[in-house]
């Protein structure tokens, strides 16, 4: 496996080694910040040589939650933990809780997990929603694509971007936010090529960045998030055509830009038709409905639920979890997240397509799934934000061998990538442990360090989703 290539120069990159080192993390992603976490914890590397150039505006953009009560939630699924397996644990492990002193971020996520009842599922019947018995679930390919989106839903809706960000912030990690790389030179050498440097540009300055022989380089191509674009209770979501450098992020401009050395980026960044899923998050300031939600799935209020609406035109699934679902949520607010896997189809009771639905629109498809009467107090005490996500699913796509990189590259000695985008043989992708798994491997790889990463657990879809 690509991964396993001897290091090329491993003493030249020892910490201890006289002379200047830096390590340049190139995307936004949670392989960069797993990245930073191993090259200091594992290779001893100086935090102040550690470089992070991301676009996030500062440590507290971009979270997983934004809104509030008043205006409505818009929960980001994508930028949630899916807490299955040991890679990502470990992480959590060694980073201290924001909250709790003497804690770790893996404590309170342990802690917020005690004495929850598990997941149940609900699939739609005739007039009434059908338990399924989990100790016999088993579903088929197609319904897997579509169980992958809910192995994002929040423990507690951590949200781990920012205590992971200010974490290494803590210890001197160099970030440069605001930022978007624009170019990369790579010099070929005999035996193998190196990147020699970067440009990138901050708040509107460019940059040029020297890279030397002895530097490293983590890159993280593509994003899930890549031109997502919410919408509000009255208006949906805006389907505006703009010019493909306008919808990619630095994430996917970067490889595209080295594209021809690793992978095929426009397999996963193009195919916007099969990639494409719209979530909603609902905002309900009627407690009532809980009670309903109750006798419609016939689970306590302990209990988080997820309800497939298989009839449904959009293929709508929902998400009901444990409340409060947010941080600092009131107690008289409850939060449910959904999404549509056929956005693009007219509805079964709307008439048009998910697509063009305000968040109220798409609540009335849902109640009347539910056989919820339009008059019932909580069409008008919801508000819901729906969120188009066009490449959300887009790491599951098909594909040749060849269209994902290896994490270390057979062309360039000095890099790596690392991400959902990359190719693991025998790893789902699905989960972010994947993520930090290949951020392990680059840096062991990179650093000459005699380790492996921790095999995976295998966890089954139905251990993952709580089950």
């Amino acid at each position: 496996m690509a991964h396993k290539q001897k290091p090329t120069q491993p003493n030249l990159r020892d910490p201890a080694h006289s002379g200047s080192f830096n390590a340049w993390l190139l995307g936004s992603s949670i392989a960069s910040l797993a990245s930073a976490i191993h090259l200091i914890r594992d290779s001893n590397v100086p935090a102040a040589c550690i470089h992070l150039v991301e676009s996030r505006r500062d440590s507290g953009a971009d979270l997983a939650v934004v809104g509030d009560p008043k205006s409505g939630y818009d929960h980001r699924a994508a930028c949630m933990p899916i807490l299955s397996d040991t890679c990502i644990k470990e992480i959590f492990t060694s980073v201290p809780s924001t909250t709790d002193s003497g804690k770790t971020v893996m404590d309170n996520i342990e802690k917020a997990k005690k004495g929850q009842a598990p997941t149940c599922l609900f699939i739609q019947g005739g007039h009434d929603l059908e338990m399924i018995d989990n100790s016999k679930f088993s579903v088929g390919l197609k319904v897997r694509a579509q169980l992958v989106v809910f192995m994002m839903k929040p423990e507690k809706s951590l949200n781990i971007i920012g205590p992971l960000t200010r974490f290494l912030q803590n210890q001197g990690v160099d970030f440069r936010f605001n930022s978007k790389v624009t170019d990369m030179t790579v010099d070929s050498g005999q035996d193998n090529g190196a990147v020699s440097g970067f440009k990138f540009i901050q708040n509107g300055s460019e940059s040029i960045v020297s890279v030397s022989p002895r530097d490293i380089i983590i890159m993280s191509p593509g994003s899930v998030m890549s031109g997502s674009t919410g919408g509000t209770n009255s208006m949906p979501p805006s389907l505006e055509l703009l010019d493909v450098e306008d919808k990619l992020d630095e994430n996917w401009s970067l490889w595209l830009g080295v594209s021809p050395n690793l992978g095929d980026p426009y397999n996963f960044c193009t195919r916007i038709s099969e990639s494409r899923l719209e979530s909603f998050t609902i905002t309900i300031k009627d407690i009532g409905f809980s009670s309903l939600l109750q006798v419609l799935t016939h689970s306590k209020g302990s209990s988080s639920s997820l309800v497939s609406l298989r009839h449904s035109n959009w293929f709508l699934c929902l998400y009901i979890p444990h409340q409060p679902f947010f941080p600092h949520q009131p107690n008289d607010v409850q939060v449910l997240w959904g999404y549509g896997s056929f956005p693009e189809r007219e509805g079964n009771f709307v008439r048009k397509p998910m697509l063009r639905c305000s968040g109220r629109e798409i609540m009335i498809e849902l109640l009347q799934h539910l056989d919820v009467p339009l008059e019932h107090p909580i069409l008008n005490n919801s508000i819901t934000i729906p969120r188009l996500m066009p490449r959300l699913t887009a790491p599951l796509l098909s594909r040749n061998y060849s269209d994902r990189p290896g994490i270390i590259s057979e062309s360039m000695a000095n890099l790596a990538v690392v991400g959902q985008f990359v190719e693991m043989p025998d790893e789902s992708c699905a989960t972010m442990d994947y993520s930090v798994r290949g951020a392990q491997a680059a840096v062991y790889h990179l650093m000459g360090l005699q380790k492996e990463p921790r095999k995976s657990e295998q966890s089954s879809i139905p251990n993952i989703l709580g089950f």
